[in-house]
């Protein structure tokens, strides 16, 4: 029952709650958890003290029926060579079965060792389509070995790292774009930049769309987490906050992409000074989705029991000082929408808490369920 609570999450965040557990569930016993009826399972949703997942509610109450109809003796003794031979006596039955398991096949598909098998073993063998779940299971994990790269370990591990890869796609497009003509600036700087930049910017543009996606991706890392540990509406809120945001920095890639492309070689200088003052308009204004963003990832994490108190307060810092960064609308001056807060410290303290939340997603246990 806490094996399947801890999928997507730590041990530490389950075993905190094993007690509330015990009390939930009637001390684990299956007897009475086969038969929770559907007003039983809706009030444990609501229980503070269990991870409150209907979908793991579900399983833990289907589990324990099966346990009822499958359960019994079970007996381990060495076979020949490397073979594990375990006798399943159904409690249910008079006729006993007996199943043998290669040590080193087993081991490839649990991760274990062969010493430390048998707790391992022992309870996935009351009845043939099990015994056929680990041996199909063995001979996929031995078929894609050869490739590190077929694996759902290397997708599940590459998709709670993408907001890690879509910090980088960020600061290589800024980088590889250049200091954004300042608003107002003359008809000479913004056809230097459109115009004589124009591959840079369209490069630019294609590594700051990479890092779009990858944000989409990382925000679906956290909305799946969150909705593994009971926190759906914060997940939501993490889900609309990254598309808002996707989408105006989108709308800014297509802008700056237009007028590097056809818009500045056009000559006409008011269209293009007002479209880069339309950008700047436009960051500034993303300060919204990304405090959001943020805010849900701070909240949420910490009321799943995922960060410390001092981790949530740093988010609440950082969803505040963001929040800051849409109110830059000086005419010059460090609170201008092209000056030094605008441009750096507000972007700086969200790609910060962006690295914090992935770090968190990484030390997170595989889902098991379908997430990516």
């Amino acid at each position: 029952m806490l094996s399947g609570a801890q999928a997507g999450l730590s041990w530490s965040l389950v075993l905190k709650r094993r007690k509330g557990y015990r009390r939930a569930f009637d001390k684990f016993d299956p007897d009475k958890v086969a038969y929770y009826s559907e007003r039983q399972i809706q009030k444990l949703t609501s229980y503070p003290e269990i991870i409150r997942n209907r979908m793991k509610i579900e399983g833990a109450v289907r589990h324990s029926s099966k346990f009822r109809e499958s359960s019994g003796t079970l007996t381990l003794t060495a076979g020949v060579s490397d073979l594990l031979v375990i006798r399943y006596q159904s409690r249910t039955s008079k006729r006993g079965r007996s199943f043998e398991f290669r040590q080193a096949d087993i081991a490839l598909c649990v991760g274990r060792e062969p010493s430390v098998l048998c707790s391992a073993v022992m309870s996935r063998v009351a009845s043939d389509s099990v015994r056929k779940e680990i041996l199909m299971s063995t001979s996929t994990v031995t078929t894609s070995s050869t490739s590190v790269y077929t694996t759902p370990a290397f997708w599940e591990r590459l998709w709670r790292t993408a907001g890690i890869q879509s910090i980088l796609c960020f600061l290589v497009a800024y980088i590889v774009y250049g200091p954004q003509p300042q608003v107002g600036a003359s008809a000479d700087t913004l056809a230097a930049f459109y115009d004589g930049d124009r591959m840079r910017i369209l490069i630019a543009a294609v590594f700051y769309g990479l890092a779009v996606l990858n944000l989409m991706w990382f925000a679906a890392a956290l909305r799946t987490t969150l909705a593994d540990a009971g926190e759906d509406g914060w997940g939501a809120a993490a889900t609309a906050s990254s598309a808002a945001l996707g989408a105006l920095f989108l709308l800014l890639i297509a802008v700056v992409a237009a007028l590097a492309y056809s818009i500045a070689r056009s000559g006409n200088h008011m269209l293009t000074s007002a479209v880069n003052d339309f950008v700047w308009a436009g960051f500034v204004l993303t300060s919204f989705p990304r405090a959001m963003l943020i805010m849900s990832a701070a909240f949420g994490l910490w009321r799943a029991g995922l960060i410390s108190n001092a981790l949530f307060a740093g988010g609440v810092a950082a969803v505040v000082l963001v929040l800051l960064g849409g109110t830059t609308w000086v005419s010059g001056g460090f609170w201008a929408p092209d000056a030094v807060y605008s441009r750096f410290i507000s972007p700086a303290i969200g790609l910060l808490w962006g690295m914090v939340v992935s770090g968190v997603l990484l030390t997170r246990s595989p889902a098991t369920r379908t997430g990516w």
